[in-house]
């Protein structure tokens, strides 16, 4: 990165002394001693040929990269905005092979298709890093803090302490799986007041899941139908969109954050992703608080302020409190635990981690932790959390209606086991191997993050015999794993019987199913996101049918504007009750 922007001002440099020194065509000289001299063109021609040397070592690939596109110098090759991001570089695989080179704008990619090879690359330590991008640093400047994007030592304790406290807190155990048969039986009552309704599934579904998250991270949780906790819902929803939009930009132009100017940033998302991670940091605090403010009285208002309430204000009528002081609030919230904390009976996620910080007083030079690190550790469990879960359950409900014959065959092996108003746990589930298959196969055909978040050398390394240069951003091609002719018997078809053995019972070991990603930065959150979903849709299904409106066929299109999150789009669906 820093070599391509050094030769990229070098060369701007040349042009500069070159035409500076260049007399103008068609100017004669006014007198012989104004013309040229030898020393002055030999100059010019050393200049000249400097210029052919920076252009020619700007347009050559370093020798050991896999094969690949190189591109222009200093932008490289942009990739297409009407095709999603994994399906352009799904495409190349034809062309190059199971490990291809892309360089876009300043950055060499290097994309990996093959199951082994990825998953042998993400096992080892030098692939572990994130990459300095813009999008990432906004949640954890410097890789510093927080859990998905920090790196090094402070990443390694957060994410033991997180998978550490998601097994207190009750991954696994029978109390946190009442909550969710509680939320889930709340969500039938929810669902029951939409039914026979062409519209959009409830946003209570959100809900639910958000309840989940509460519970474990601050001990408290919210109704279905709570306004506040809808427009939470929207905020992270609207928060991943900015993820994935033009922002994009200033990952692979890092230059763009100094010298682009500011109607450049804010039409591209520069100030609005900056605004976001504020905004669901300080509904977190007043949602935790039960407090909340309808509509702010606000009497300086900066200009992206108002843009983002306009936003806002577009999305379902969303209104939120407080553009200032958020993370201020959020650090209040965190005094009041500290305030109430009684080491012998921790209360969640937050206790748990100031009876952690405690530990490290006396030894200051080894601590990471920090409260802006527990903020940061909370924001990414409300956003990836809730978000993916709740994505999966509207791409499952979306794949139920289109296919009814799959949903009809799951309604008549859940009545068989499960009685009527009853539930199932978790470790129950050998009782509904087909349920256990369209969970594994809707991951399987969506590809929840298509090509996992994104890898960083942290120094140079091989992979198959190829040079990954330090600082090549690595990222593994999940969804053409899932999608392998090699591994699936109809790979570009929803087919649940790719997980059926040939008794009739699950499949749980399938290569090239990695929908939660694989290595050391697999994601932390898995088993609760399997028990999450097993859950709600066993009763979900027990208790309500799904199919589209009528004359409107449900498509699974991808949005070309994907980066990151496959969620599905927008979709409208009838509910009915089963009696």
């Amino acid at each position: 990165m820093v070599t391509v922007m050094l030769l990229s001002g070098l060369l701007l440099l040349l042009l500069l002394l070159y035409f500076a020194l260049r007399r103008p065509p068609g100017i004669p000289p006014v007198s012989r001693s104004l013309a040229p001299s030898s020393d002055e063109m030999v100059t010019e021609a050393l200049l000249f040929g400097f210029l052919i040397f920076l252009i020619f070592l700007s347009l050559r690939r370093p020798p050991g990269l896999p094969p690949g596109i190189w591109g222009l110098p200093v932008v490289g090759w942009l990739p297409s905005t009407s095709v999603c991001l994994s399906d352009q570089v799904m495409k190349l695989r034809k062309a190059y092979g199971d490990i291809i080179m892309w360089r876009i704008g300043g950055l060499t990619f290097v994309f990996l298709y093959d199951y082994d090879t990825i998953k042998n690359a993400l096992k080892r330590l030098e692939l572990s890093d994130r990459p300095t991008f813009f999008t990432y640093s906004v949640y954890s400047p410097g890789s510093t803090i927080g859990l998905i994007f920090s790196n090094g030592l402070q990443w390694q304790r957060n994410r033991r302490f997180t998978l550490r406290q998601l097994r207190d807190l009750g991954m696994g155990k029978t109390a946190l799986e009442d909550a969710m048969q509680e939320q889930a039986r709340q969500l039938v009552q929810d669902f029951k007041k939409h039914t026979g309704k062409d519209q959009p599934l409830p946003l209570s579904l959100g809900v639910a899941v958000l309840n989940i998250i509460w519970t474990m991270v601050a001990d408290t949780h919210h109704e279905l139908d709570d306004p506040k906790a809808h427009d939470f819902i929207r905020l992270i929803g609207m928060t991943v969109d900015h993820l994935q939009g033009p922002v994009f930009l200033f990952n692979i132009f890092s230059w763009l954050q100094t010298l682009a100017p500011k109607f450049l940033k804010k039409r591209l998302g520069y100030y609005a992703i900056k605004n976001d991670l504020k905004r669901v940091q300080g509904t977190m605090k007043r949602l935790c608080q039960n407090t909340w403010v309808v509509e702010p009285v606000l009497t300086e208002v900066p200009e992206v302020a108002f843009d983002f309430v306009q936003c806002l204000h577009c999305y379902n009528g969303i209104h939120l409190s407080d553009f200032f002081n958020i993370l201020q609030e959020i650090e209040e919230f965190i005094k009041e635990h500290k305030a109430t904390l009684d080491p012998s009976h921790p209360r969640d996620l937050v206790d748990f981690y100031l009876i952690e910080l405690q530990q490290f007083k006396d030894s200051p030079q080894e601590n990471t932790l920090s409260d802006d690190d527990l903020t940061e550790v909370m924001t990414e469990l409300f956003i990836a959390g809730v978000d993916t879960t709740t994505s999966f359950l509207r791409w499952a409900i979306k794949y139920l209606a289109k296919y009814p014959q799959v949903q009809a065959r799951l309604q008549r092996d859940i009545d068989a086991v499960v009685p009527k108003g009853g539930f199932l746990y978790y470790h129950e589930r050998s009782k509904l191997p087909y349920l256990e298959a369209l969970i594994h196969e809707v991951h399987r055909c969506v590809s929840l993050i298509p090509m996992a978040i994104a890898h960083t050398a942290s120094q140079g390394t091989q992979i198959e015999g190829y040079t990954i240069p330090k600082d090549t951003v690595v990222l593994p091609h999940l969804e053409c794993c899932q999608k392998d002719p090699k591994y699936w018997e109809q790979p570009h078809h929803f087919h649940p019987d790719h997980f059926i053995n040939p008794d009739g019972s699950f499949n749980a070991k399938k290569e090239g199913f990695v929908p939660f990603s694989i290595g050391r930065r697999s994601c932390p959150g898995e088993s609760l996101a399997r028990v999450e979903v097993f859950v709600f849709l066993t009763v979900i299904l027990q208790n309500f049918s799904f199919a589209p409106p009528p004359g409107l066929e449900l498509t699974m299109d991808k949005d070309p504007e994907v980066l990151i999150f496959n969620a599905p789009k927008p979709y409208r669906v009838i509910i009915t009750e089963r009696v």
